[in-house]
């Protein structure tokens, strides 16, 4: 269990870091995410400066719903899940699977394909080790 345990405590820091840093770093996080997005760093021409400000404020929430997420998930990997309660598992799991399908999927109906394989990416590094650490 040691090992996949820990691949999954990385994928759930990772996560909470990429929110942290949502907050953070707001200005050089837009400009990754306008370049995931709109193929360019600076926001689109046809943006408002409430637009712009407004997108921010989103990413910002984000953050912050990102950061508890994966915290709270952090807490029963290292407790109930590191005891091997069977509970902590299928909550962990299905927490992970319900963000997954529902951001990828969203993702691809609203046409940013790009966040669709990033979260795919992120979904892969938590899924797979609780793949190993499923209870038999």
């Amino acid at each position: 269990m040691g090992v996949w345990l820990r691949v999954l405590e990385i994928g759930l820091i990772c996560s909470a870091s990429l929110g942290l840093s949502l907050i953070l770093f707001p200005s050089p996080m837009q400009m990754a995410w306008n370049g995931l997005f709109f193929g360019q760093r600076a926001p689109p021409a046809s943006f408002s400066q409430e637009a712009q400000a407004y997108i921010v404020f989103l990413y910002g929430v984000l953050g912050a719903v990102l950061v508890g997420f994966a915290l709270a998930l952090l807490g029963l990997a290292r407790g109930p899940l590191r005891r091997g309660e069977r509970w902590a598992w299928n909550t962990i799991t299905l927490s992970v699977s319900g963000w997954l399908v529902l951001d990828v999927g969203f993702s691809l109906w609203s046409g940013f394909w790009p966040n669709a394989l990033l979260n795919l990416g992120f979904g892969v590094a938590l899924l797979l080790p609780l793949w190993k650490l499923r209870p038999k």
